[in-house]
């Protein structure tokens, strides 16, 4: 039988993680250690998916005007908006954040 391991201090954790090498993600949840700032290459890409990201926005939001768009609020903001978007039946909502799965650890 596999050791499991106690991960109720692990924070929740977003969906990047999920893009990760799974062994990297494990150390770095179960081995944190200091953090390496990204190098001028990953901050570029980051950027650049940023950017990517507000050009897919635009066009969707110009496609579908009725669709919600959630803004960079804080995190309990956009929960709450989201949550009344998809009360009100909205059929598209862009940058919208489910709760937080306590239980699974992620967001």
């Amino acid at each position: 039988m596999p050791t499991r391991y106690d991960v109720s201090a692990v924070p929740p954790q977003g969906g990047y993680i999920a893009k990760q090498c799974p062994v990297r993600a494990q150390n770095n949840t179960l081995l944190p250690g200091e953090l390496v700032p990204a190098s001028p290459e990953a901050e570029r890409r980051m950027e650049l998916g940023r950017a990517f990201e507000v050009t897919i926005f635009d066009q969707l939001l110009g496609a579908h005007p009725d669709a919600v768009l959630i803004d960079d609020r804080a995190a309990a903001d956009r929960e709450a908006a989201t949550a009344a978007a998809m009360a009100a039946g909205a059929e598209l909502i862009l940058g919208g954040r489910l709760p937080t799965d306590h239980v699974g650890r992620r967001v």
